[in-house]
């Protein structure tokens, strides 16, 4: 079996994913730090992913050998792969303003992968995780991007929310 359509790779991948968006949101934090609540805003994001990483590292060492070792659905694998490289070809330097950086929040938060993201929390996560998955992630997190998105609604303003060089 290929390695990489395994559960363990795909946790091991999705939990690369989470500190990707972690770093994103820290970096956007640092480029918007010129107005403390838009960085407060992407701080609070970039804490709700270390929450998602630790979540899904939790249910990492919940598993036994066998079944990290387990197939996954090829397409789901195929989909984080593609997520992961395109996570790890985005530099700060893509940002150049508030628009660009909400936007691509929302591609991220919205995305495919939040979907597998979930579907690895709701296949393979204990009762309890799962609870904390739903009181964090759909609770708290995509509700804190609706809510920015609600106070900022005009993209042309955000757009003249130029970002800092870092």
């Amino acid at each position: 079996m290929n390695k990489q359509q395994t559960v363990v790779a795909l946790l091991e991948r999705a939990i690369e994913i989470e500190q990707g968006c972690r770093n994103l949101y820290l970096s956007f934090s640092q480029k918007f730090g010129n107005n403390s609540g838009i960085a407060t805003f992407f701080l609070d994001m970039a804490g709700d992913e270390k929450e998602h990483k630790r979540i899904l590292e939790d249910i990492y060492s919940a598993f036994n050998a066998e079944e990290l070792n387990a197939p996954v659905d090829s397409n789901v694998s195929k989909k984080a792969i593609r997520i992961q490289k395109e996570l790890k070809g985005v530099t700060e330097t893509d940002v150049s303003n508030l628009n660009e950086a909400y936007e691509f929040a929302h591609e991220l938060e919205n995305g495919e992968y939040e979907a597998i993201f979930r579907d690895l929390v709701m296949r393979y996560a204990s009762v309890e995780k799962k609870k904390e998955f739903a009181d964090n992630m759909l609770g708290l997190h995509l509700q804190r991007l609706m809510d920015f998105g609600k106070k900022h609604p005009d993209s042309d303003w955000r757009k003249k929310i130029s970002a800092q060089s870092g």
